[in-house]
C-alpha cells in the first residue's frame, strides 16, 4: 500500500490533524535551516550559490527578521510576503496564526469597515493598506480614499456590427454572421415603439438607416409605392396585429 493509499484510509479530522503536524514540523524545520545558514555566514562560507527560493527568507528568519510561521502560511503569494515581511513580528504572528485587516471600503461619498484576510487583498488594497512596514489604520486610509478622484462611471460605446451587406436580388441582408429577410429587420423595427397616431390618423414619421436603403428601395419599387409608407405599413400591420391598443 502507498503512502496516498493510506492517507486515503484516514478519516477528514485525522488529515487535517495530521497536516498540522507537518506544517508545525515545517516550522521548524525552517528554523533549523535558518540558524544553519546563520552559522556558515558567521563561519565566512559563500552561499551565493543558494541565494534563490527561500534562501532569503531564511536570512530574514535567522536574523529575527521574519516569523517561520509566515512563509509557512503566505508562501504562494509572493507580494504579501514581501509586505508581511516588512511589519513588525507582532504583526506577523497576528496575521500568521489567522488574523485580519481592518479594510476601509468607499461607497460613494461615505466609508464603511470590513475585516479582510490578507489573502483576499487586491494590489490595490495592497497599496491602501500596507505603509513601508507597518499596516495604516483605518483612518488613514480614509484619508488616502478620500485624497482619490471618484472613479467615472465607465462609458457605454454602441457599436454597429462590423459588416452589414444588402442583397437586393433576393431582398436580402447580412448581419454579421446572420442573413435576415428585409421583412424579418422590419419586423424588428416595429418592436422599438408604437406608431403614434395624430389628429389626422397620420403615423408618425420613420427614419431608416442608409444600410437598409437600396433593399427597401427595391421592395418599394415593386410594390408600387414610397419606401417611407412600406416601412409604415409593415410596422403597423405588425404592431397592431398583436392587438395593442393605440396610445
Amino acid at each position: 500500500m502507498t503512502a496516498l493509499d493510506q492517507l486515503m484510509e484516514m478519516s477528514v479530522p485525522e488529515l487535517r490533524r495530521k497536516l498540522t503536524e507537518c506544517l508545525s514540523r515545517t516550522v521548524d524545520e525552517l528554523k533549523e535551516a535558518a540558524n544553519i545558514v546563520r552559522a556558515l555566514e558567521e563561519k565566512g562560507e559563500d552561499l551565493s550559490d543558494l541565494r534563490s527560493g527561500l534562501f532569503n527568507y531564511l536570512r530574514l528568519i535567522a536574523y529575527d527578521q521574519l516569523l517561520p510561521e509566515v512563509v509557512v502560511r503566505f508562501a504562494g503569494s509572493p507580494a504579501l510576503m514581501r509586505n508581511v515581511a516588512a511589519l513588525p513580528l507582532p504583526d506577523q504572528k497576528r496575521l500568521a496564526d489567522g488574523g485580519q485587516i481592518e479594510l476601509a471600503v468607499r461607497r460613494g461619498t461615505k466609508f464603511d469597515t470590513r475585516n479582510v484576510a490578507p489573502v483576499d487583498l487586491n494590489k490595490e488594497q495592497f497599496h491602501q493598506v500596507f505603509a513601508g512596514g507597518r499596516i495604516r489604520s483605518v483612518q488613514e486610509q480614509m484619508a488616502q480614499l478620500e485624497a482619490r478622484p471618484e472613479p467615472e462611471e465607465p462609458e457605454v460605446i454602441i457599436t454597429r456590427p462590423s459588416r452589414i451587406t444588402s442583397d437586393p436580388l433576393h431582398a436580402t441582408m447580412k448581419i454579421g454572421r446572420y442573413t435576415l429577410t428585409v421583412e424579418e429587420v422590419v419586423k424588428a423595427f416595429s418592436g422599438l415603439a408604437p406608431i403614434n397616431r395624430d389628429a389626422t390618423g397620420a403615423g408618425q414619421s420613420v427614419t431608416i438607416d442608409r444600410y437598409l436603403s437600396d433593399p427597401l428601395k427595391r421592395m418599394a419599387a415593386m410594390g408600387n409605392t414610397t419606401v417611407k409608407h412600406l416601412i409604415q405599413s409593415a410596422i403597423e400591420q405588425f404592431y397592431f396585429s398583436k392587438g395593442v391598443p393605440d396610445e
